[in-house]
């Protein structure tokens, strides 16, 4: 019998809208992500997004969003929380900021922000950004049930579900 040291996550997520969160995307370790303006305007629906302001940033553990990243060596500026970020073509724009993992972080971030139409109506929204892990002992098994069943982790396939 083969024996595993190390950490389990489980994070239950509901399938359509990832961690029930607004904005969602995945990216493996060692990765950015530059976030696209569209994704925050399908979130919001019908109205025209104007901007959107972040509530808070995150963890210096977890990563740091940069407004004009370009590599490592060129970041651009830090994001911050008393700026506009603008859909469009309106500067400083939404679809050029970067997040940047921490280097040895994997998990979820949760990026609370504040998005404005352009009636100056408000919405609040987050952001998930998940840093998936790679490597030699590194990687992610999948399952999916339906509310009020169970998966067997003893079980080496995935995808199993028994009823509670």
């Amino acid at each position: 019998m083969s024996s595993y040291a190390g950490q389990v996550d489980i994070n239950v997520t509901r399938e359509n809208t990832g961690h029930g969160t607004d904005v969602y995307y995945s990216i493996s370790k060692g990765a950015t992500k530059t976030l696209d303006d569209t994704d925050f305007t399908d979130f919001y629906g019908d109205e025209v997004l104007s901007y959107i302001r972040f509530d808070s940033l995150p963890a210096s553990r977890e990563g740091v969003l940069y407004h004009g990243y370009r590599s490592a060596s060129n970041v651009g500026t830090a994001v911050k929380t008393d700026t506009n970020y603008y859909s469009g073509t309106r500067n400083p724009r939404l679809d050029r900021i970067t997040f940047v993992p921490a280097e040895d972080f994997t998990g979820s971030v949760y990026i609370p922000f504040t998005g404005w139409d352009q009636n100056g109506n408000r919405f609040p929204g987050t952001l998930e950004i998940n840093v998936k892990g790679g490597g030699d002992g590194y990687g992610d098994i999948l399952y999916s049930c339906a509310p009020g069943r169970t998966v067997n982790l003893r079980k080496r396939t995935s995808g199993s579900c028994a009823t509670t």
